[in-house]
């Protein structure tokens, strides 16, 4: 069945039978299809039906966190988050849409506290599924530009390598450890091998485009101290 499909079977089993809310992850799948084409009002509305009788299911939860992110209500994501974290301060989403929203606000030391929670919990998982695999690196690379943008260079360091552990050829993490050794610990030589490795890795991507940049800017201007415009990750 596919996802178009999907979507129409949960609504109509949920308009006849408001017990079937409890097949979860039928639910998190047409709510998840709804937000990323912006139906955020019928997102909300099912997220809500369910969470009426499953008032504290963490994951519907931070599903409706992220909703209101994503439509810009900064104050009732916050609200949902903090609620999620407080049922269950184990669940790592809840933890990275909270620090996601805190960063928004310019509460930078509360995001970067959050984000430490998500990738401790994170870390307490084994055997992760390749959706949750998925997610784990998008959060990181999102991680990672505020990171960077805070000027927090080792952490930033730090997190490429954990998305470097778990996929080594991520060409992403690769640019970007090019970045860090060339703007913050100015080593020409390894920066120099990350960027060559990001280039072969996709040579027609815009990370590989950058990367020869990047090189070319390199052997112009051997002192790494004049950096080149690395802006390598689009914005949240």
């Amino acid at each position: 069945m596919n996802k178009i499909a999907i979507a129409i079977f949960v609504t109509l089993l949920l308009e006849m039978h408001p017990a079937f809310l409890f097949a979860a992850p039928l639910v998190y799948e047409d709510v998840e299809r709804r937000i990323e084409v912006k139906e955020f009002d019928k997102a909300e509305e099912l997220l809500n039906r369910y969470l009426s009788l499953n008032d504290k299911d963490v994951t519907a939860l931070s599903m409706l966190g992220r909703l209101y992110q994503e439509a810009g209500d900064s104050k009732k994501a916050a609200q949902v988050l903090k609620k999620a974290v407080k049922i269950d301060p184990a669940y790592p989403s809840a933890h990275f849409f909270l620090g996601r929203n805190y960063y928004k606000a310019m509460k930078d030391d509360e995001a970067v506290s959050e984000f430490a929670v998500f990738m401790e919990k994170m870390d307490e998982f084994s055997g992760l599924s390749r959706e949750d695999r998925e997610f784990y690196v998008h959060a990181l690379d999102e991680i990672n530009e505020i990171y960077f943008n805070l000027k927090m260079y080792e952490e930033f360091r730090a997190v490429n390598q954990r998305i470097l552990k778990m996929l080594p050829n991520d060409q992403t993490a690769t640019y970007n450890m090019g970045v860090y050794y060339y703007i913050h610990d100015h080593n020409g030589s390894k920066a120099y091998q990350f960027f060559k490795k990001a280039v072969d890795l996709a040579p027609d991507s815009n990370f590989a485009k950058k990367a020869r940049y990047a090189i070319e800017f390199m052997r112009a201007n051997p002192d790494s101290r004049m950096a080149p415009d690395f802006d390598f990750i689009d914005k949240l």
